[in-house]
């Protein structure tokens, strides 16, 4: 029947809209890739935009130790032969900063003197930089800066009993500032390029079939000025 078709079609359409709704926030490592960014030991700024090739992810070689290795093998060309490679490339445009530069904003984007508030094709975002705790490394703080920098680095979850064989998993974070059932969460999560400023919450990657997997996500939270004994990090898993 023509009423069944369209139920049956309606259905389905409603089930493929909450599993896309689902599947929008979770990725999954894809690629890296690796440059040098000086010609020479003098600090010649190499200026060419392509990368190198792309090398497959690999999702059981996510921690620190193991990317530093790769770097370290990275002009071994008998080692990087042995890593397979997906085809594309990636280009960068790369080049020097001029002392004037206009239209940049900070790390918590906001606009440092002179910004054309019409201009919204060009602006430039700066990196904000973990200087070390030495003399020679002091400068004064010229703006206020309170930020919390989340790093998931690793989760056992093969020891609990109620989902015997869990995997594909991933963690959401949220920042709240109460314990109350209907709390929500706080807008105050950094999103991701391309999506919107603030977010109020952030997943990590999610690891094939992986029962323990490491995690090298990073999420920028920027504290509220006030701060208080409710004010608190909420882990979720899925």
């Amino acid at each position: 029947k023509s009423s069944d078709s369209t139920k049956m079609a309606q259905k389905v359409l409603k089930n493929a809209k909450l599993a896309c709704n689902r599947l929008g926030q979770y990725r999954m490592p894809f690629a890296w890739a690796a440059r040098s960014l000086f010609k020479d030991a003098s600090g010649t700024l190499d200026k060419c935009a392509r990368f190198s090739a792309l090398y497959r992810q690999d999702s059981n070689k996510l921690s620190n130790e193991d990317m530093l290795k790769l770097l370290a093998d990275f002009r071994k060309p008998e080692k990087m032969a042995k890593l397979p490679v997906i085809l594309g490339n990636l280009d960068v445009t790369i080049d020097s900063v001029a002392p004037d530069l206009t239209n940049c904003v900070t790390s918590s984007y906001i606009p440092v003197k002179q910004f054309d508030v019409n201009e919204r094709s060009n602006i430039f975002f700066e990196v904000e930089e973990f200087v070390p705790c030495i003399a020679k490394c002091s400068q004064p703080f010229t703006i206020y800066n309170n930020h919390l920098y989340v790093y998931p680095k690793h989760l056992k979850y093969d020891g609990q009993k109620s989902f015997a064989k869990a995997r594909n998993l991933a963690v959401c974070v949220e920042f709240k500032d109460s314990d109350d059932e209907e709390a929500v969460s706080l807008k105050c999560i950094y999103g991701r390029p391309g999506g919107p400023l603030f977010t109020k919450t952030a997943f990590t990657s999610v690891l094939h079939h992986q029962h323990n997997p490491e995690f090298y996500d990073e999420f920028k939270i920027e504290l509220p000025t006030q701060l208080h004994e409710k004010h608190h990090l909420l882990f979720t898993f899925y």
